[in-house]
């Protein structure tokens, strides 16, 4: 609806019980309550985590990049490989990164 997407939610039609703060000076100020038709409710901090992950190898397909100058275009297809497909625990894909980045290890970390 309107205004939620800068964290506004509407105001109780009825009653002036509401978990909104009131915005204006004077709690008394009835005219006040009805000017404001939303307040701002702070973004609740949310956590989200992961288990695992699986690595795909998907097909390349001809693409339809009218800007490639050299050779066709190609694209990544939907289809894969389900017994291609590898399964790590999220610690497992780390350490492997990690390995990967080791000092002894010519490639470059970002």
């Amino acid at each position: 609806g309107q205004g939620q997407g800068l964290g506004l939610r509407p105001r109780p039609r009825h009653g002036r019980a509401s978990s909104c703060p009131d915005l204006f000076s004077s709690p008394e100020d009835e005219s006040a309550e009805e000017e404001s038709n939303y307040c701002y409710v702070p973004p609740t901090a949310k956590r989200v985590s992961f288990s695992f992950l699986q690595m795909r190898t998907y097909e390349n397909v001809l693409g339809v990049n009218p800007a490639c100058s050299d050779g066709p275009p190609v694209d990544l297809g939907w289809r894969y490989d389900p017994d291609l497909t590898l399964t790590l625990s999220v610690d497992e894909y780390e350490r492997s990164i990690q390995k990967l980045c080791s000092p002894s290890s010519s490639r470059r970390c970002r």
